[in-house]
């Protein structure tokens, strides 16, 4: 058992000295296999090193697929793009394709009217030139080339004077042109925007425009910028709206005479570019409508008024936009009379300084706002408001009812037109200037004898005139007055109304165009007095015609479509309310060419015979064709100037001396005194319809009420119905304003005048912005009559 035990524990420490062995290598080969601490950081540095080379190529990865996605997205929407402008492409092709057929028509009209120009121009050349023309030429090129041909005097013939002028310069400072295209603004030159845009930044503004106006002439604009560069083109479609409309009524050749007649000048059709003449020309409107409807159109609509000063507001807002709808004088007839009824409500008393001061700031107001240049083009609206008599307000108002059906206080109507009159004649207190707009016009009622019926309000007229010479007086001898806006006049007869350019006459009547007739071609044409009539025919019927095609065939339509909506859909006005007016003017002009003078007895007969023969047209036109026709001598601002130049282009000016044609009998330049002026035109007004205005040109202030009462009474005895006692305003260096007449000189300080200011027609304006003719030839040599 010993023995055992001793073999148990001699086996045991055989184990316990093998493990120790065992422990003691594994220790050894450890050590062995133990990294060096240096070796260690070197390898631990690599590590860290491609790490951060994995970040940097992970990152720049990310990056490349973000970009990738970007570009992937953008050109995902640049093909959605040029998806949609393919789609919007092929619509457009679509669209061309299907008005192919009208846009052919229309290059066919259009080439047949320049064909039938180009036939017309060649019939004037003497055969033996024809050759000349280049026939490799296109039918326009063509009649570019017989222009310049024509202007430079190519087709003279032998018998004419070798160095006879044809349209040279006769106006100072200026360059009269030889291009009968130019002059009424459809010329290359007039049609291109960009050449117009740099004439509008470089020229005087009146020289650089198409149709001269001295309401849209005075300073730049963005609103006058875009209508000035595109009046060429828009006149070019005005004529061809014109020609169209005339073809289709009338046919080819009669279309063809028309147009001709136009551009060579024999007649002249005012306001013709393409929007003019797709709108009606003047009109006199009853506020009444405001008072009962309030202005139901538009973005926002307005109830009708209840109070004096939203009413006031109320005809601000549609005044200005009848000026948008009408390319003529717009005049709220009955403003006075209806605005009283709103006062009168209120308790606004005339007689307290309160009252008072309240109908001037109203006025203010009215006065203000119709002075701004809102206007197409950038013009102030031609505004006029009348103020009556007493005999005028009983004769115009008696069956009169207010929206209450309370009548009309001639009373107090009287009292507030005093106040408004005697506010508006003491003129811009910033100035000391007369205001431009509103034009005041004086209704003035007379007897059978022409006595002045109202001698209070005449002495009122009388004083309140003096001082800067305000009123347009208007004598009323009518006893009727359209006041419903439903109006419409018989069909075989002329409306009984005398109706003008300045918005005279009545109330919802106007005129739709003027169409003038050049009365000296006429007489440089005639060869007898049988054939001056024979002549005068012609273009009489001319006029009817393109009158016809204005009303008939483009208003009409325009109202159908809803273009004009205070005719359609409002239906306030009708087309049966416009007058179709005849221009005259010219009419010394015209004497003097067929031997007379219009200041001696065979003249003036003379004159007469023309202007009852162009009445007799006037009655026999309206009974024809069912619309109301009338004759009125134009104001002819600019036409007077551009048929005077066309008739120097085309006669020369040996047999064509005059710078620009008389607007008023005797012309304004005559060396005629003021009682022979008023007597020789109150002969001659009695047989126009559609009137004219006589302005007295006085050199001084009229400083006594009764001188200025004794004007007036003459010009109401003699026959006249319309005139305004005119002051020329001189503005010096210094700022002064003074009444000069057209002297040189400012009485205050003795410095030069500057600039003047004076009627042009029937409303004030600066002479520095009437045409050239005008300012630097007509009112250089206007008298300025002394009055005692």
């Amino acid at each position: 058992m010993v023995d055992a035990i001793n073999n148990q524990n001699t086996g045991n420490e055989q184990n316990t000295s093998t493990e120790k062995n065992m422990e003691n290598r594994s220790q050894t080969n450890q050590q062995e296999d133990m990294i060096p601490k240096s070796s260690f950081e070197e390898v631990n540095q690599k590590y860290k090193d491609i790490q951060a080379k994995l970040e940097s190529l992970l990152a720049e990865k990310e990056k490349a697929d973000t970009e990738k996605v970007k570009a992937d997205k953008k050109a995902k929407e640049e093909q959605g793009k040029y998806e949609e402008l393919y789609k919007t492409a092929n619509e457009e092709l679509v669209k061309v394709k299907d008005s192919y057929k009208s846009t052919s028509v229309r290059v066919q009209e259009l080439e047949t009217v320049i064909n039938g120009l180009l036939e017309a121009k060649l019939a004037d050349v003497p055969k033996e030139f024809h050759d000349l023309v280049p026939a490799n030429l296109t039918p326009e090129a063509k009649l570019s080339w017989l222009s310049n041909a024509e202007s430079k005097g190519l087709f003279k013939s032998v018998s004419q004077k070798k160095n006879e002028p044809v349209g040279e310069n006769t106006n100072p400072g200026s360059s009269q042109t030889k291009d009968l295209n130019s002059l009424d603004g459809i010329s290359p030159r007039k049609v291109d925007v960009g050449q117009m845009s740099h004439d509008y930044f470089t020229k005087r503004l009146a020289d650089a425009s198409v149709d001269v106006n001295a309401n849209a002439n005075e300073e730049l604009s963005a609103n006058n910028y875009q209508a000035e560069v595109t009046k060429g083109i828009l006149k070019l479609e005005g004529y061809y709206l014109l020609w169209r409309y005339s073809k289709k009524r009338f046919g080819t050749r009669r279309a063809n005479e028309l147009i001709k007649a136009i551009w060579n000048g024999e007649l002249y059709f005012h306001d013709a570019s393409g929007y003019g003449v797709q709108l009606p020309y003047c009109f006199a409107y009853s506020t009444a409508n405001l008072m009962t409807e309030g202005r139901m159109y538009g973005q926002l609509y307005s109830l009708p008024p209840n109070r004096s000063d939203s009413f006031v507001a109320q005809v601000i807002e549609t005044t200005m936009d009848l000026s948008q709808e009408f390319v003529g004088a717009v005049a709220p007839g009955d403003f006075i009379v209806n605005l009283c009824w709103y006062l009168e409500r209120e308790g606004i008393d005339t007689e307290s300084s309160e009252g008072r001061k309240y109908i001037e700031n109203l006025w203010q107001k009215f006065i203000h706002v119709m002075n701004n240049k809102f206007r197409v083009s950038g013009q102030s609206p031609f505004t006029n408001v009348s103020i009556f008599d007493r005999e005028n307000l009983k004769k115009l108002f008696t069956d009169y009812r207010y929206p209450d059906g309370s009548e009309v206080n001639i009373d107090y109507i009287m009292d507030v037109q005093k106040i408004i009159a005697e506010f508006f004649s003491k003129g811009d207190p910033s100035t000391g200037l007369p205001y431009r707009f509103p034009v005041m016009t004086v209704n003035l009622s007379v007897d059978e004898n022409r006595n002045p019926l109202d001698l209070d309000f005449l002495d009122f007229v009388a004083k309140t005139n003096t001082q800067l010479g305000i009123y347009n007086i208007y004598i009323n001898e009518g006893s009727k007055i359209a006041m419903c806006c439903r109006f419409s006049p018989s069909t075989n007869q002329r409306m009984n109304y005398r109706v003008d350019t300045f918005g005279n006459g009545g109330l919802n009547i106007g005129s739709h165009r003027v169409v003038t007739i050049n009365f000296p071609r006429i007489a440089m044409e005639a060869k007898s007095r049988e054939d001056f009539f024979n002549i005068l025919d012609s273009r009489t019927k001319m006029a009817k015609d393109l009158l016809l095609v204005h009303r008939e065939e483009i208003l009409r339509r325009r109202v159908e479509r809803g273009f004009l909506k205070f005719f359609n859909p409002l239906k306030w006005f009708n087309l049966d309310m416009l007058f179709s007016t005849i221009g005259i003017h010219g009419l010394y002009e015209m004497c003097h060419f067929l031997g007379f003078d219009m200041e001696n007895l065979a003249g003036q007969d003379f004159t007469e015979a023309v202007l009852k023969k162009i009445e007799d047209y006037a009655l026999a036109f309206s009974k024809e064709t069912g619309h109301s026709f009338n004759t009125e001598e134009i104001p002819a601002e600019s036409t007077a100037v551009t048929l005077a130049k066309k008739d120097r282009i085309i006669y020369g000016e040996d047999k064509q001396p005059f710078a620009l044609y008389s607007n008023q009998y005797i012309p304004l330049i005559a060396d005629m005194d003021t009682i022979d002026r008023i007597k020789l035109t109150g002969r001659f007004m009695k047989y126009v319809s559609g009137g004219g205005i006589l302005h007295l040109n006085v050199q001084d202030r009229v400083t006594n009420p009764d001188t200025m009462k004794k004007l007036i009474l003459m010009c109401l005895k003699e026959g006249v119905e319309h005139f305004a006692v005119n002051y020329g305003f001189g503005i010096c260096s210094e700022g002064h304003t003074s009444i000069v007449g057209n002297g040189k000189v400012c009485p205050i300080c003795g410095k030069p005048i500057d600039d003047y200011l004076t009627r042009v027609i029937g409303y004030f304006s600066k002479t520095s912005s009437w045409g050239d003719v005008r300012k630097n030839y007509e009112f250089e040599r206007r008298r300025f009559n002394q009055t005692a």
